[in-house]
């Protein structure tokens, strides 16, 4: 309640103020006044009223300024502070020394049900409306008004079973894929959650969607949460479904010497091949060395790339190295080194030995 105060003194038909007041007491609402110069068994007139229009009952303490006291203030307000839309809690506070009733106030939309009356430790109240409310409650003794205990309270509301679509329900291995809340009923007090294979659990995501890249066929659940468990809501549960990117391998020789061709496959089975020279079809024909790649298409449309190093390896003049004179019936050992050409590449070269006639012998061209 929130009220004023004003006193007089005099006759009934001829009365002077001698004070007034509207919020002065310790819990800001209600009045206090402090008077000097009051003689014993002198006669006041006091008017008290409610501000706004408010009304209702109200206890009038009056006390000498000879060292009285107020009791000491509630310190721990007990009760639901997050509760539900049409929940009825009920609030409490351990009984106070020196306290002879105690004052409660409901700030919000709630119905006192029970309590908070003379010395009633207890207040009950139905909440009606969601949102932030308060509680306060201060002890009262013949000294006055403690300070208030105040408590907020925020009125949750149920949620609704959402309704989640992807922006794709197939994808291929590592796609980026969204889910979406298309409709359903957050509460006041929560939040959406996602998990990703089982409703609960360790969440991976909070909000109106979520972004996911899954390399396997998942299940990606979610559900609206908060701490009252109010607003709760059954999980819903989308599944994407996940095609393996394809593995083209590339087949044909690694080596490729000067003048000769190459054919490149890789694979029969896809709906598209793109190769790094530019080249589409399952297969290629390479005059050079180098690296090659190339892309595929499933059927899925899922991209999958292979790459193969083609070393190659030109035609070598051979160095033979050997007595190029012999005589007959001798022999010579001819050597025509260590080459990788030599050993890849077959290179002939015709090694022409002239026949010549030394004075002492008769040698033989060998060919």
């Amino acid at each position: 309640m929130d009220g004023g105060l004003a006193v007089y003194q005099g006759t009934c038909n001829s009365m002077t103020e001698i004070g007034c007041d509207d919020d002065a007491s310790n819990n800001g609402l209600m009045p206090m006044l402090d008077l000097s110069g009051l003689v014993i068994g002198q006669t006041l007139y006091i008017r008290v009223w409610g501000n706004s229009g408010s009304t209702g009952t109200f206890q009038l303490c009056v006390y000498d300024g000879g060292g009285c006291a107020t009791a000491p203030a509630p310190m721990l307000l007990y009760g639901d502070i997050q509760p539900c839309i049409y929940d009825t809690v009920t609030f409490s506070i351990d009984p106070i020394n020196g306290a002879t009733a105690y004052h409660w106030v409901l700030g919000g939309t709630g119905q006192i049900i029970a309590g908070g009356l003379g010395a009633d430790t207890f207040f009950t109240v139905l909440w009606n409306s969601t949102g932030y409310g308060n509680i306060n409650v201060a002890s009262i003794n013949g000294c006055g008004w403690s300070s208030l205990l105040n408590q907020d309270v925020f009125v949750c509301s149920p949620s609704s079973q959402p309704v989640v679509v992807a922006s794709q329900s197939t994808i291929c291995s590592g796609s980026l894929d969204t889910l979406t809340i298309v409709s359903g009923t957050l509460g006041a007090c929560s939040r959406w959650v996602w998990y990703k294979d089982i409703c609960g659990g360790t969440p991976i995501g909070f909000g109106d969607s979520l972004f996911v890249s899954p390399v396997s066929t998942s299940s990606f659940y979610v559900r609206a949460e908060d701490n009252s468990g109010c607003g709760t809501s059954n999980c819903s549960v989308q599944t994407i479904v996940v095609d393996q990117l394809p593995s083209p391998i590339i087949n044909g020789d690694t080596v490729i010497c000067q003048g000769n061709s190459i054919e490149l496959d890789a694979g029969a089975g896809y709906q598209n091949y793109l190769w790094s020279n530019g080249t589409t079809g399952q297969t290629i024909t390479i005059l050079e060395g180098g690296l090659y790649n190339v892309t595929v298409m499933d059927v899925n449309d899922c991209i999958g790339t292979a790459s193969i190093l083609i070393l190659s390896d030109s035609l070598a003049d051979p160095i033979i190295a050997g007595n190029t004179l012999i005589c007959n019936g001798d022999s010579s050992l001819l050597d025509a080194g260590f080459s990788i050409s030599y050993l890849l590449c077959i290179a002939l070269k015709k090694l022409s030995i002239k026949e010549s006639i030394l004075p002492s012998s008769k040698a033989f061209a060998a060919s």
